[in-house]
């Protein structure tokens, strides 16, 4: 793949970067990842009725997971580290085969001997299979298989070609590897200790028959990770320190960071195990799939359930869950996951939870089906309401702040007054060529007003998935009309609309989401141009001090006026037409 910093530089051929991706074998067949999983499971119940209200049953389920293949070995990365201070890892290790026990037991009791009053519970441990694709990672990205080659330095960027089959193998002034000699960006790993993802869980709940055919129902659940995945880079040996302590910039965000250019680069030598790989820049490590058991979550729920009559029945709930987790998996790509599961400002091994990027606090549901009078044939009508809580978003900076070598993931500082260059600098230049973009300031400042959970972190580094797009509502409509039997045939014919709010008026019905990106929590909504120098140490002087510009599709040019969520993915109707046939 090769980048253009503009059209012209793309019609004469001129790319300021290179990247490409192929087997160090330069067999082709190698690059794929080839391997086999085994799990063994075996289950055993049993239940005893204590007497005519209480039943207890118990269970335990044992599961015996396996990977019968190994990644290749690549001795060339193990012995660098070994060199460097990190001995012992391997790309051929798979985790160790064990037994994974999970007990649990159940109740129910009517309270009243009638049912209509029951209570239930259960607690236990729950063990499911991982994502295995993260685990694929590593059988195809051990440095000997697929390798990467990335080249962006000024002079080191290969000539343009269209030829697929004369691709570049090597930057500008490096020699080209032979078969099995190339170097590459970074590789993925699988700790040995890896265990399949395991919780705690109880639950409880009531059930009330009240009168007129309702039912009140209550719940409520909580689990807690024993065995979370996590994704980390190995490669990364922590925080630069001072005097034995992290490093931190004025703002208090913990730098990895060698030094950070006036330009925005940065450089971290020293806070990496190894940073090249048979000559080639080792800028995206060592990608380690292995476990955490800080993730939690758990909810509330009440619903309300009549029967009105035989045609008639309708059911209301509410749920209130708080979900938290240490890095929510959204990719299939590990290093995708290391990347944009975690926004922080911390240091990358301090594991700390906020709210998931799948969490919704809260969410109300009200659905109902009439069934029309009318005899031979059946026209059901079906409604459908959902309220729920918005997307969790965090604002973040296009550069890299905190200097762990990924642009993108590091959250933003939220100003008392933005238009006060002393706290932070929108606008163009550094030191005193630092010139202020006014309008983008003041319309920074608005965009805080405009968000209360950014407004209430004034002053201070804002929390991970802290922000929250608006409540979404949702009407759907189902009609479902059935045909006279012929003969034992049977014809059924059902309409659905789906957002039938916007299908009535176009600016109903309008799902809003994040501006920049809707369908990512990481709102870029700074880009980093420049930084000071200090004038004593580095970084964390307070002269030293980023120089942003504000992403202009968050505010009205004209008025100022904040935009964060002019999203509007799934804000359409849609009718789908079903016809059922049966004999």
């Amino acid at each position: 793949m090769y980048t253009f910093q503009t059209i012209a530089a793309l019609e004469a051929g001129t790319p300021s970067g290179y990247a490409v991706g192929y087997a160090n074998s330069q067999n082709p067949a190698d690059i794929p990842a080839d391997f086999h999983v085994r799990v063994y499971s075996l289950y055993g119940q049993d239940q005893w009725r204590v007497n005519d209200r209480f039943t207890v049953t118990a269970g335990v389920r044992a599961d015996i997971p396996s990977l019968p293949d190994h990644p290749s070995q690549n001795d060339t990365l193990t012995n660098a580290l070994a060199a460097a201070g990190l001995p012992g890892i391997r790309t051929d290790v798979v985790p160790k085969t064990r037994v994974l026990l999970s007990p649990r037991v159940g109740f129910n009791f009517d309270a009243t001997g009638d049912q209509r009053n029951q209570f239930r519970g259960s607690l236990g441990v729950y063990t499911g299979p991982p994502p295995y694709i993260l685990l694929g990672n590593a059988y195809a990205n051990t440095g000997l298989g697929l390798v990467r080659l990335s080249c962006t330095a000024a002079g080191t960027v290969p000539a343009f070609t269209v030829d697929v089959t004369a691709l570049p193998k090597a930057c500008v002034g490096s020699p080209v590897p032979g078969p099995g000699q190339a170097g590459t960006v970074g590789v993925n790993l699988t700790d040995a200790n890896f265990k399949y993802p395991q919780y705690f869980g109880v639950s409880a709940g009531f059930d009330r028959q009240l009168p007129y055919n309702t039912v009140l129902t209550v719940e409520g659940m909580y689990r807690k990770a024993i065995n979370g995945v996590l994704i980390r880079d190995l490669n990364i040996r922590g925080p630069r320190l001072l005097a034995g302590q992290p490093y931190t910039d004025r703002d208090g965000r913990v730098l990895y960071a060698d030094t950070i250019a006036s330009n925005g680069n940065v450089t971290n030598n020293n806070q990496r195990w190894i940073t090249q790989l048979r000559g080639v820049q080792f800028t995206e490590g060592m990608i380690q799939v292995t476990n955490q058991s800080k993730d939690f979550n758990y909810s509330l729920s009440g619903q309300l359930s009549r029967r009105f009559s035989d045609r008639f029945e309708a059911t209301v709930a509410y749920t209130y869950t708080k979900s938290e987790d240490v890095q929510s998996l959204t990719s299939d790509r590990a290093i995708s996951n290391w990347r944009n599961g975690r926004q922080l400002s911390d240091a990358h091994e301090d594991l700390q939870t906020s709210p998931s990027v799948f969490s919704r606090p809260g969410r109300f549901l009200a659905y109902g089906t009439y069934s029309l009078p009318w005899k031979g044939v059946s026209t059901d009508l079906t409604v459908y309401y959902e309220r729920s809580s918005g997307v969790p978003i965090s604002y973040v900076a296009s550069g890299d702040l905190n200097g762990d070598l990924y642009n993108g993931n590091d959250l933003l500082y939220i100003p008392r007054d933005a238009t006060d260059p002393n706290e932070i600098r929108i606008g163009t230049g550094v030191d005193g060529a630092f010139v202020q973009n006014v309008v983008a300031a003041q319309a920074f400042n608005r965009f805080i007003d405009a968000q209360p959970c950014l407004a209430e972190q004034r002053g201070h580094i804002m929390k991970r998935d802290s922000c929250r797009s608006p409540a979404q509502d949702r009407l759907d409509l189902s009609i479902r009309q059935s045909i006279p039997q012929f003969r034992g045939h049977q014809l059924a014919v059902q309409l659905d609309f789906f957002n039938f709010l916007n299908f009535l008026n176009k600016d109903w019905g309008q799902i809003r989401l994040p501006t920049l990106s809707p369908t990512f929590p990481d709102q870029r909504a700074l880009i980093q141009t420049g930084r000071n120098a200090a004038n004593t140490a580095p970084l964390n002087d307070p002269t030293s001090i980023p120089t942003f510009t504000f992403d202009n599709r968050l505010y009205d040019a004209t008025t100022g006026a904040a935009k964060p969520f002019d999203g509007r993915i799934s804000s359409v109707y849609q009718i789908q037409l079903t016809l059922r046939y049966s004999f």
